[in-house]
């Protein structure tokens, strides 16, 4: 992936982060309770989704930033 193509997708991605943040609230509220507030909460989806976007568009794919990702949206 070129960087133009990189920049386009980060863009459309970017557009879709509050509503992919939004939808995971929504799957974690139907399957489980939540201690914090929901804009906490969305808040916190929000920022795990910028920090996946910018995850994903990184060359080469760096696994510990992945797996800190993943502590993050698991509350570690």
């Amino acid at each position: 992936m070129n960087a133009a193509d990189r920049s386009e997708l980060y863009q459309v991605l970017r557009e879709r982060c509050d509503t992919i943040a939004d939808s995971w609230y929504q799957t974690i509220r139907q399957t489980s309770h939540v201690a914090h507030s929901a804009a906490r909460v969305r808040r916190h989806l929000a920022g795990l989704t910028e920090q996946a976007i910018a995850f994903l568009l990184t060359h080469p794919l760096e696994h510990g930033r992945a797996e800190a990702i993943g502590a993050s949206a698991a509350g570690r």
